[in-house]
């Protein structure tokens, strides 16, 4: 009875392969042939990681300054508070070195408070520029509330509302009388603004880069 190969051509008697497939016809050429295909197979894929809950690093932050949306709520959330507590630490004791304490403390807070919500390490130039933009901010409701003050005071005069409150704090007649002189200069007061101004910034960033400076040591 003639043989037939799986492709439907007739086999020649006696024959090991197809003369028209090429596939083997004896059993023992067969297991050869899945032996040998097996060797050369390639290594199978890694598996891919589809893992939802792989560990995604966090999306880099832009660097500290006020395009710096983080960095500029942590200065705004911590400038009115901080603005409170140096005005109640100048009527104490040794105020003025406590208010410079204050601004101090604001600038490493808010280094502490900006590591803590992005998960990244601050460097020492850019924890200055944290405390700086802290300091800017102190500043400007400084600014608003004199301003607002001046305004609603019977005269109207930023030196009268100065007056009365040296008296309250206690400061002698001829004290009192010296600022008030000094304060009806308009150049004596764009001079005393830009004073307060690098006060109130100058020592937040000093913070800012002894906080950053810090927590570097700290983590290492």
């Amino acid at each position: 009875m003639p043989e037939f190969c799986t492709c439907g051509v007739e086999l020649v008697p006696d024959a090991r392969f197809c003369h028209k497939c090429g596939r083997p016809v004896r059993e023992e050429d067969r297991a050869y042939e899945q032996q040998v295909a097996a060797e050369i197979a390639p290594p199978p894929l890694p598996a891919s990681n589809t893992d939802d809950t792989a560990t995604v690093p966090p999306p880099a932050q832009p660097e500290i300054g006020f395009q710096n949306k983080v960095a500029v709520r942590i200065a705004a959330l911590l400038a009115g508070p901080m603005y409170v507590l140096i005005n109640l630490l100048a009527i104490l004791p040794g105020g003025v070195l406590l208010a410079f304490a204050g601004l101090f403390g604001t600038g490493v807070i808010s280094v502490a408070m900006y590591r803590q919500r992005t998960g990244t390490g601050v460097s020492v130039i850019s924890g200055a520029r944290m405390g700086w933009i802290c300091g800017v901010f102190v500043f400007v409701i400084a600014l608003v509330i004199l301003t607002l003050v001046s305004a609603l005071s019977p005269s109207g005069d930023l030196s009268d509302t100065m007056k009365e409150q040296l008296k309250r704090q206690g400061q002698n007649a001829a004290e009192v009388q010296r600022v008030t002189e000094f304060l009806q200069n308009p150049l004596a007061m764009v001079m005393l603004l830009a004073t307060f101004f690098v006060m109130l910034t100058t020592i937040p960033s000093l913070g800012g880069a002894a906080g950053a400076a810090l927590f570097q040591n700290n983590r290492n």
